[in-house]
């Protein structure tokens, strides 16, 4: 199982490439575009080429959350185009709330950035990276111990 974990934003969206227990790859996809749809449309041509380049199996993306305090709308629409992304190249996504990734990962629903890197560190040390590559390793991780027990369900 290769997995491509995606912390997605409109204007830096990290990303990390799990195979097995290696960490294959991560980055962090910056958009200096002032069009807001040219920024979309550049994401899901990296992820695409990601997917051809690493050959993925599975992707895991963190779900779109609502709050009140934020403008989440750009965020709702990078995850609505990398779902959609998903559904016309039938890849498998599954879409993780933040306090079900670093739970999984860092042992705390509400876990800061420095714990998930911390956290991050223990799976793979002498990581370095930005916040968004550490919290896209977690969110691959986890999608990958997901992944993993559906397996052993069936």
């Amino acid at each position: 199982m290769r997995i491509l974990g995606i912390d997605p934003s409109s204007i830096r969206c990290g990303w990390a490439i799990l195979d097995g227990d290696r960490l294959v790859a991560h980055s962090t996809i910056c958009t200096d575009r002032e069009v807001y749809h040219e920024r979309v449309a550049h994401i899901i041509q990296v992820i695409e080429t990601l997917v051809d380049q690493y050959h993925v199996t599975d992707i895991a993306c963190e779900r779109a959350f609502r709050n009140p305090k934020h403008n989440t709308a750009a965020l709702q629409v990078v995850v609505q185009a990398i779902k959609t992304w998903c559904r016309q190249h039938k890849y498998p996504l599954a879409l993780y709330s933040p306090g079900q990734w670093k739970k999984s990962v860092a042992g705390k629903g509400q876990a800061s950035k420095d714990e998930v890197q911390q956290a991050i560190g223990l799976y793979f040390p002498g990581t370095k990276g930005q916040e968004h590559e550490f919290d896209a390793i977690a969110i691959a991780l986890h999608g990958q111990g997901m992944m993993r027990l559906k397996e052993m369900i069936k």
